[in-house]
């Protein structure tokens, strides 16, 4: 992944109330979250699970059941057996300077998503933003993303994500 780029990647594996070492072996169903009559997405999170995460989980826990996944803390992303992370095919690049009104407007803007099990983005939000001018132009650039999908025991499985978008002016 790029600088440019940062998706917020979880590590707790939270499946059925149970808690799971990252270096461990798993048993891994995709059913276990399947109690509830939403779509489940899986969340991948970094410890120790910081605002952004959370941000992201109380926003789409009312649209999916939602199973957490510990990838590994900030300096070293592991990935339990059976969990592949999703990998960037199309859409992605350095953000151009934005004008508006004749005039380049700074700003970041963190847009929360669900990559689907076919790679393709939905359910697209503003998460936060320094500049309400640069949201559309955010969600249009991420509805745009195409990714190969994230898998846990080989299966593709839909994944909550967020990435943020900074749009600079000059060099």
């Amino acid at each position: 992944m790029t600088g440019f780029n940062r998706f917020v990647f979880a590590v707790l594996f939270l499946v059925a109330g149970q808690s799971f070492a990252s270096d461990a072996p798993v048993d891994l169903k995709l059913g276990d979250a399947a109690s509830i009559d939403k779509p489940i997405a899986y969340n991948f999170v970094i410890v120790p699970v910081g605002p952004t995460d959370r941000l992201i989980s109380e926003h789409f826990e009312e649209l999916y059941s939602i199973v957490d996944i510990e990838i590994g803390d900030m300096n070293t992303y592991r990935y339990a057996k059976g969990v592949t992370q999703p990998r960037a095919v199309k859409g992605f690049g350095p953000l151009e300077p934005l004008q508006i009104e004749n005039r380049c407007v700074p700003g970041n803007v963190l847009v929360g998503f669900v990559i689907k099990a076919d790679g393709t983005v939905t359910s697209l939000s503003v998460l936060k933003s320094t500049e309400p001018l640069l949201n559309d132009f955010a969600l249009q650039r991420v509805s745009r993303y195409l990714f190969q999908p994230a898998e846990v025991e080989s299966k593709p499985v839909a994944l909550i994500t967020a990435t943020w978008l900074p749009y600079k002016c000059g060099t």
